[in-house]
């Protein structure tokens, strides 16, 4: 396949927060950078994308992250080589991590956005289930195929692939361990748009400025209430609401929204 555009132009400006991650204007862009193993996820790379995404939280003007992957896939899923050798409690440290990973991007206050190519597979489609947003280029297929190796599922696609495509599709996804295209996945809601290859980087972070409008306080509050869903009875996530925006309404961007659209409104 065609390898996606890079991101960003040539930027002098831009900004390396660590290994895999740089800032350019309001985007960070997190890549997946072990190629050779089709983006396995290791403990050495989920750290660095726990540190990159604490990194962009505290930079000043950022507003939303994009998570890409080097080479010719997303990413293959979980190390099988690091989750083999360390038995049990092994398992437990990495998919801890993995735990802490996902939890991490659904709760953030920054919009981030998965650009998938190629292979999504296992624990790759499972962190792309806990992004807001994904992008998928027309080579990109998704599959859970934990069984086909032997595998259960631990990086939570029993518990978040049924909210996105239902139980009938997540449940078909996850026993026949089979993949499907870019085109179904966005037929069956696991994606949002399906663009070229070459175009999905730039796709991504027209996208991400799309949904970013510098009020990162209030994008955060509603992201941790939609990550809660699955989480309380109906009654506790409709009060969850209520209380939420009790506390929103004395921050500064809630008096400076409202507070405009009154004004604008007064006016007309």
């Amino acid at each position: 396949m065609t390898e996606p555009a890079i991101l960003f132009d040539v930027d002098r400006t831009a900004k390396r927060l660590n290994e895999i991650s740089e800032r350019s204007g309001k985007i960070v862009r997190i890549e997946l950078s072990r190629p050779e193993r089709a983006n396995a996820l290791n403990s050495e790379t989920l750290e660095l994308i726990l540190d990159a995404i604490e990194k962009a939280e505290v930079e000043p003007g950022v507003e939303a992250i994009v998570l890409h992957g080097a080479g010719q896939h997303f990413c293959a899923g979980a190390d099988l080589r690091e989750l083999h050798s360390g038995g049990p409690a092994g398992i437990r440290r990495l998919l801890d991590l993995f735990r802490r990973v996902t939890i991490r991007i659904e709760r953030s206050h920054l919009v981030v956005i998965a650009a998938v190519h190629g292979a999504a597979r296992a624990g790759g489609l499972e962190i792309s289930l806990a992004c807001d947003v994904v992008l998928a280029g027309k080579s990109a297929t998704f599959g859970d195929a934990h069984l086909s190796k032997g595998l259960l599922p631990g990086g939570g696609s029993t518990v978040r692939l049924p909210r996105a495509i239902g139980w009938q599709r997540s449940k078909w996804m996850i026993l026949s361990a089979e993949a499907i295209d870019a085109e179904t996945a966005k037929q069956w809601g696991l994606v949002f748009d399906v663009v070229d290859d070459v175009d999905l980087l730039q796709a991504a972070k027209d996208q991400a400025l799309r949904m970013t409008r510098g009020d990162t306080e209030a994008m955060g509050r509603v992201k941790k209430l939609i990550s809660m869903v699955g989480e309380q009875f109906f009654s506790d996530g409709l009060e969850a609401e209520i209380a939420t925006l009790e506390t929103h309404s004395q921050s500064e961007s809630f008096q400076n929204g409202v507070g405009s659209f009154l004004t604008r409104n007064k006016r007309g």
